[in-house]
């Protein structure tokens, strides 16, 4: 019997029952360094001094644990990628079969969609049509008979009235397991340099990549209306 994925063991380093869990040592090393030096505050030369030779022994520590942990990162991400390449190569003939599959019902669905609501159209025509001669000939009976009120009144409420509504059986309705959700999307009325230029301003998005490459490339030199460019001096070990 298949394995359920529910079944599968969730890796957890810090399980009680493991006697020497991964970076066990490092773990308790890095707690002990930063209860050391947690408290310790920036208030003069000499704090200053400290916390410079703090941030070299933390930024050791940080490369130990880095250096520890990269051998297992690299064989856990090489393991995700075999996995995510060989489930690919199984679902990419049945992803593209579904799509196909899909684009078959979808065109289907609309061409009878169409049809359906064309033929609804001209069998509301044909009822407006006979409405109006069925009124026609009332009227046409009453003045005959020397009604020409009522006649008028027969012929005004026929212009009046609101066309015929014809409504068709949805016949896909009928296939078992059939169901389609309703996308909407969009795409540009004109050109796109066009649209730009008409597309109001809450719909327009800032691209935070581009301005951090502009400001970097200009070091305080370039201009964006509505940006304000600055710098921070940032310490680095």
């Amino acid at each position: 019997m298949p394995r359920k994925t529910s079944d599968a063991k969730v890796l957890d380093f810090n399980r009680p029952e493991t006697a020497a869990p991964v970076g066990g040592e490092l773990e308790v090393t890095a707690q002990s360094l930063v209860s050391r030096l947690a408290l310790s505050t920036v208030g003069d030369l000499h704090s200053l001094n400290q916390a410079v030779l703090d941030r070299q022994d933390i930024g050791g520590a940080i490369k130990r644990v880095e250096e520890f942990f990269a051998p297992f990162k690299d064989m856990a991400h090489k393991l995700h990628k075999a996995l995510c390449d060989r489930e690919t190569s199984i679902l990419a003939p049945l992803r593209r079969l579904d799509t196909v599959k899909r684009a078959a019902i979808a065109d289907f669905k609309l061409a009878q969609d169409r049809i359906r609501e064309a033929r609804e159209r001209e069998l509301a025509e044909q009822r407006r049509r006979e409405d109006d001669a069925r009124a026609a000939a009332e009227a046409a009976s009453l003045e005959a008979a020397g009604e020409h009120a009522m006649a008028a009144a027969v012929l005004e409420e026929a212009i009046a009235a609101p066309d015929p509504v014809v409504v068709l059986q949805d016949e896909t309705k009928q296939i078992d397991g059939l169901k389609f959700r309703t996308e909407w999307k969009w795409r540009f009325a004109t050109d796109e340099a066009r649209a730009l230029q008409l597309i109001p301003r809450e719909f327009l998005s800032i691209d935070p990549r581009k301005l951090t490459a502009f400001a970097k490339a200009m070091k305080g030199a370039g201009r964006v209306p509505g940006v304000v460019f600055y710098s921070e001096q940032l310490p680095v070990r």
